[in-house]
């Protein structure tokens, strides 16, 4: 499984990096949502985007991503897991809103998160 993720936090995108290693997950980093998007439609598509929601220089680009790729068709087949620690019930019912398949709280718990990428694998 091909996974993005986006977070402006360097050592939550460190922790992903050895999560997705370890699990043989080839992935590419992204400090910024619309770095991320603009990528999209240029090389082969992510089945996973994971993406930190309060992100960015307005500190929203999250939920703006989420929102891109939901309505544009060609990503039809590609999965948003949501992840943020500043996080509360309303966040994450918004994420959820939006299109986010999955969500999790920062941060973000290794065997979960490992649980989650099996159950999404193909088989």
């Amino acid at each position: 499984m091909y996974v993005y993720v986006v977070d402006d936090d360097e050592v939550t995108l460190q922790m992903m990096e050895v999560v997705l290693e370890s699990a043989g997950h080839p992935h590419r980093t992204f400090a910024q949502p619309q770095e991320a998007f603009r990528c999209l439609g240029l090389e082969p598509l992510p089945d996973l985007v994971i993406t930190d929601l309060v992100a960015g220089p307005r500190r929203d680009e999250g939920y703006r991503l989420i929102s891109q790729i939901r309505a544009d068709a060609r990503f039809a087949a590609v999965s948003v897991l949501a992840i943020s620690g500043v996080t509360d019930v309303r966040d994450l019912a918004r994420a959820r809103a939006l299109g986010a398949d999955h969500c999790l709280r920062k941060p973000v718990d290794i065997a979960e998160l490992t649980e989650l990428l099996d159950r999404m694998s193909p088989r």
